[in-house]
């Protein structure tokens, strides 16, 4: 029997056709190699082959951490409804990523010090590549920080980089770092000090931190304290001081230096000695920036000025003084002022007024001790070295007496001596009187007292110019003394002649003092009978008969000229006796 026709649907499938495959190759290593591919139309099955039996379904797969044994040819192909396309291959490159590395560092440092890196790769021929805080790089495969800082402290990585194929391919680690901070302080001290002062060495800061101080002169000192000091310090603690701190195992150093100046001796002084009420001048002492005091008890206040050692009592002080150089004070010296007392010393008489030629006693009196004695000027005096001195002075002096006693020191007084001007007569040596004549004394002198001796004879015997009429023929002496006191004496003979007469001179000069009249002189009582003078030509130029009267040397009025001219004279004395005389005379003007 023949079956009955029977329908039939046939359906025919469209084969999928490959429209795109792609990867993310190359690729390095390890990393997850990621294959897609693009078919139409969608919905249907993909299917993934490749190297290490390698399979996967999807559209896109991921072959995870592949190795470089991955590389190869990867193959895809769709199934749609029973339907499965061509196959499409795709060749994928993967790369050697090269080994982690090692990294390392010789952390914990000290701030200051070196940090050091180490790493290291299995893998041939990689580069290395740091990075770190602050911004580090590095392209060493064992970098190094010198005088690293407390910032570097952190996270380090180091990259190596493997290049094959053209693509550079990397692989990491990580170190840490840690950094000590190393102490920080300043070392200070109380430089400049002097020689024999303390020297304080300090290091301001860095708490907690034990001390190593190293200096000049061998000097070593370890103390968890900071201040360590030098007592009595010499020239050779000066220098340069170095201290370093420790603190969690860091160490700083730091410096100071230390200047010593020499303390310097005393000032020299001498010691001084003077004599009670002497003006001393201020003190002296050889140094410098000199300070003076006037006691050596502590803190007693100086003076840059220097006292002036007082002399009005008798003693000794002490005073003090100390130099300063570069700051440095010397010790205190002394000095000691002594005052030795002064004599007192006066003179009798302190002033005295004495005649020429007279001799007297000058006396010091003093006050005891006193051992030597000098007069000056020595003019006049029996000895210039006793206490009483005989002075016979011609003239005025001033004498003084250093009187000096046992320590040297003296007084002076002095006498002021007046040797007043000598009394003074001069009588002439004698007159002769004639019949009836008088005569006045005249002598010069300068006493005021007067003794006339023997007083007969004369008008008043106690004045300077009595009248003397004797009746014999005398010598008078005149004693005188002066207001002062001082005397003298001189003495005149007075002769008396039985004759009595005239006389004339043989010129004179008109209206010229005592000879202004050409006159007849007498010696005794004479009375004239004529008194004539005539010029050379026998004119008759004046006559006259009494004889207290004289020619002037005039004619009618006027004056005659200076010539010769002639007298002619006739008198009778109180004898009776004619006396006639003729001359010549000159007229002088």
């Amino acid at each position: 029997i023949c079956p009955a026709d029977t329908a039939i649907v046939a359906v025919v499938n469209v084969i999928p056709t490959l429209s795109f495959i792609g990867s993310n190759a190359p690729l390095c290593s390890g990393n997850n190699l990621v294959l897609n591919s693009t078919f139409g139309p969608t919905g249907g099955t993909y299917n993934w082959t490749g190297p290490l039996n390698y399979t996967g379904v999807g559209q896109v797969v991921t072959v995870p951490a592949v190795p470089t044994t991955g590389t190869g040819t990867y193959s895809v192909s769709e199934t749609l409804n029973g339907c499965t396309s061509d196959t499409a291959t795709i060749y994928v490159v993967v790369d050697s990523t090269p080994a982690t590395p090692s990294a390392a560092n010789n952390s914990p440092v000290c701030q200051g010090d070196t940090l050091q890196f180490t790493s290291s790769d299995i893998t041939p021929g990689v580069s290395y590549s740091w990075s770190g805080p602050g911004g580090y790089t590095s392209s060493l495969q064992d970098p190094s920080i010198t005088n690293v800082p407390t910032s570097a402290d952190g996270t380090y990585t180091v990259t190596v980089t493997l290049v094959s194929g053209g693509l550079a391919c990397t692989n990491s680690a990580f170190t840490n770092v840690s950094i000590t901070p190393t102490p920080s302080f300043t070392p200070t001290s109380n430089s400049p000090v002097c020689t024999g002062d303390t020297l304080f060495l300090h290091a301001n800061g860095a708490a907690g931190s034990s001390y190593t101080w190293t200096g000049p002169y061998y000097y070593y000192a370890y103390s968890l304290a900071s201040d360590p000091s030098i007592a009595n310090t010499t020239i050779e603690n000066a220098g340069v001081y170095t201290v370093t701190a420790l603190l969690n195992g860091c160490t700083t150093s730091e410096f100071d230096t230390v200047v010593i100046n020499t303390t310097p001796l005393p000032p020299f002084i001498s010691w001084l000695t003077y004599c009670q009420y002497y003006p001393a001048p201020p003190l002296m002492a050889t140094g410098t920036g000199i300070t003076w005091y006037l006691s050596d008890t502590a803190n007693a206040p100086g003076s840059a000025v220097p006292p002036v050692p007082q002399t009005t009592l008798v003693g000794s002080t002490f005073y003090y003084a100390t130099q300063t150089v570069n700051g440095c004070m010397s010790v205190e010296d002394s000095i000691q002022v002594t005052v030795n007392p002064t004599p007192t010393v006066t003179v009798t008489p302190v002033d005295t007024g004495v005649c020429p030629h007279s001799t007297f006693t000058i006396t010091a009196t003093d006050t005891p001790g006193i051992a030597y004695y000098r007069w000056y000027p020595g003019l006049y005096l029996s000895d210039s070295t006793t206490a009483s001195v005989t002075v016979n002075p011609e003239t005025n002096v001033t004498y003084s007496v250093v009187a000096s006693n046992q320590f040297g020191c003296a007084d002076t007084a002095t006498s002021n001596v007046i040797v007043y001007p000598a009394a003074l007569i001069t009588l002439g040596d004698s007159v002769t009187l004639y019949p009836g004549d008088t005569y006045t004394m005249s002598p010069t002198t300068n006493c005021t007292s007067f003794l006339w001796f023997p007083p007969a004879g004369l008008s008043n015997n106690l004045i300077s110019d009595p009248t003397v009429a004797p009746l014999l023929s005398t010598e008078y002496y005149l004693f005188g003394t002066t207001d002062n006191g001082c005397s003298t004496e001189d003495s005149i003979n007075i002769y008396l002649s039985d004759v009595s007469g005239i006389r004339l001179p043989n010129a004179f000069t008109p209206g010229s003092g005592a000879n202004g009249q050409y006159m007849v002189n007498k010696n005794g009582i004479v009375t004239l009978k004529y008194f004539r003078i005539f010029n050379r030509w026998g004119q008759k130029m004046f006559e006259t008969a009494d004889i207290n009267q004289g020619w002037d040397g005039t004619f009618d009025g006027k004056p005659q000229p200076m010539a010769v001219y002639v007298y002619e004279v006739e008198g009778v004395t109180n004898e009776g006796r004619d006396v006639v005389l003729k001359g010549n005379l000159t007229l002088l003007r």
